[in-house]
């Protein structure tokens, strides 16, 4: 017989209901230890919104003790705009509205330091199935909004200056475009002059702190105004500036007043510890006034009248308006032209003879280029070389010119004419590109072409613009046999200082220094000094613009080997070169 069986009823019922007490309290025991655990607070409250239980995370979290905070009421922490929030959100799940509250709230902790909860509660009913409060976690994420707001700040501003940078920028002034407001927008696009010089003097350290102070004076400028102000590039800068809209004409007299401010403040001493230096800086200006406007070009046109500012002599003001615009189409309209020009065969080759001053015969022709418009006939070089530096195109163009003359040597050539050399012009975009040596030595090689009879012709300042790479691209032409003409000479630099380390073996005299001899004694003891030194380093001079014989006596007196100008013949067709060529055979 089981001891059980000895056992009254009620001392059974008693000793089951221990056993239970006992596997409730265990339970209890793991439940809370499980609890206490959870990083996240776990919670109950009643209908009065008033904390009832709460496991110890809430004290690691907030720093308030579980003793304080029972009884009191649930939003007694939290941001007060989120309070109201909150309310609704609890009583649409009491009403059936929604079946849980999930939200982000502002919470302050006990040492009042600003926190971002996560809330997320279920009611609770009871047995009756009555509303008995909420239950549930409250999870501190202040670090991953942290995390987030950084991440965010970092895809919209630039590093260096905090400012933001063009896609922040676009968005705003898409969202000026796209609403309707009282607030006329302007755009302020701001380059400073001569930046590159003082990164390459002194450095980027000075570098970056300059930028860093361009930005702080653009704060300062415009902290009472309402604007946005980005870092688009290196050096450049653009303010997205609203203002209240006026006449056109006052609107511009009111930016002609900010601008003229800002310029001032930017152009002011910058002091880097021991180091004191100057910027200036050029500023385009467009309204945007057109709805015809659309986000794509805006910044352009700010871009172009801050170009229009650098071209016409840096640390200046231009404003973007009408007769701006037709300027800009008329330019844009002529730049595709010119590439119709190149895919159409527009262009041509003109030869302008170089004189032997002692034989009197042609031993060299510079090989000029022209454009031949289908309405405007012939265009000179002057009008047009600019626009396709500016575009890119040279390099296109001067591989054709270079092809091109040695085509033509390779014509001369067959019909005899094998003692003439052509000298060709190269831009700086041509000179710098990596593959130019390759270029020429493809050009000659394609028609079988001996390498002297081929002269490059480089001004100064593609020649020393970077002295490395160009001594050692002249070096490489010169160990082909290809010879090197240093073109207009004495307009640039301080040209002496230069030549000995050039691998040059001709000087042009630039025309303006021809112009005035032998009356003007200024001009004739430059080309007189120039044509000794040359004399003692062993290089041949040219002498441009040569167009009256009192001009070429002088340089027969003084020793010049070659000239050319419009005295003997202005430049000339390939026909009517070889009909020169033709008739100084007979003379």
């Amino acid at each position: 017989m089981s001891v059980s069986n000895h056992l009254s009823v009620n001392e059974q019922l008693a000793q089951a209901q221990n056993k239970l007490i006992e596997h409730l309290s265990h339970s209890e025991r793991r439940y809370s230890e499980l609890v206490d655990n959870l990083k996240d607070t776990v919670f109950q409250i009643n209908s009065d919104y008033e904390w009832t239980f709460l496991n110890i995370a809430w004290e690691r979290v907030t720093g308030y003790t579980l003793a304080s905070t029972k009884g009191e009421s649930f939003f007694a922490h939290f941001h007060q705009e989120d309070r109201k929030q909150c309310k609704t959100l609890m009583k649409q799940v009491v009403s059936g509205e929604l079946s849980e509250v999930s939200v982000q709230l502002r919470f302050f902790a006990k040492d009042n330091s600003p926190r971002v909860m996560e809330l997320s509660c279920r009611p609770i009913k009871d047995e009756l199935g009555n509303h008995n409060g909420f239950s549930g976690t409250l999870s501190d994420i202040t670090q991953r909004i942290n995390a987030d707001k950084k991440i965010r700040h970092m895809a919209f501003h630039d590093t260096l200056t905090g400012l933001a940078n063009r896609r922040l920028l676009v968005q705003d002034i898409e969202r000026a475009l796209d609403h309707e407001n009282t607030l006329q927008s302007v755009l302020i696009y701001l380059d400073l002059d001569g930046f590159k010089g003082i990164n390459d003097t002194h450095g980027h350290l000075v570098g970056d702190y300059v930028l860093s102070e361009v930005a702080r004076r653009l704060r300062y400028e415009f902290k009472d105004l309402t604007s946005l102000i980005a870092r688009i590039g290196g050096d450049e800068f653009v303010v997205h500036l609203q203002i209240t809209q006026k006449a056109h004409s006052e609107t511009q007299k009111q930016l002609e007043k900010i601008t003229a401010s800002l310029q001032q403040t930017i152009n002011e001493l910058y002091c880097y510890k021991q180091l004191t230096t100057q910027l200036t800086s050029s500023i385009g200006v467009v309204i945007l006034q057109d709805t015809a406007m659309n986000h794509d070009n805006v910044l352009s046109l700010a871009d172009a009248a801050m170009y229009r500012s650098k071209l016409e002599g840096k640390n200046t003001i231009r404003f973007y308006d009408k007769e701006f615009e037709a300027q800009q189409r008329a330019e844009q309209k002529f730049r595709n032209e010119l590439t119709e020009a190149f895919e159409q065969e527009q262009f041509e080759l003109y030869y302008q003879p170089q004189i032997d001053i002692k034989q009197n015969e042609i031993v060299k022709v510079e090989a000029l280029i022209r454009w031949r418009h289908p309405d405007k006939g012939i265009i000179y070089p002057d009008n047009f070389i600019d626009h396709l530096e500016e575009s890119g195109l040279i390099i296109d163009v001067g591989g054709w010119v270079l092809e091109r003359a040695c085509y033509q040597l390779d014509q001369w050539r067959s019909m005899g004419i094998d003692n003439i050399r052509v000298s060709v012009n190269v831009s700086a975009v041509q000179f710098k590109a990596g593959d130019f040596v390759d270029r020429v030595q493809r050009s000659l090689s394609k028609y079988n072409i001996p390498s002297h009879s081929l002269e490059i012709e480089l001004t100064e300042s593609v020649a020393i613009a970077d002295m490395n790479d160009s001594t050692d691209k002249m070096h490489k032409l010169n160990q082909l046999g290809i010879l090197i003409a240093l073109d207009d000479f004495g307009t640039g630099y301080s040209s002496l200082a230069y030549l000995k380390y050039l691998p040059v073996q001709t000087i042009k005299i630039d025309k303006s220094f021809i112009h005035g001899v032998p009356d003007d004694g200024y001009d004739a003891a430059i080309v007189e000094s120039t044509m000794l030194m040359a004399k003692y380093l062993g290089l041949n001079v040219v002498a441009e613009g040569v167009e009256n014989p009192k001009q070429l006596n002088f340089l027969k007196n003084h020793d010049c080997q070659l000239y050319q100008g419009y005295l003997h013949s202005k430049p000339c067709t390939p026909a009517e070169l070889e009909n020169l060529l033709k008739v100084s055979e007979h003379v």
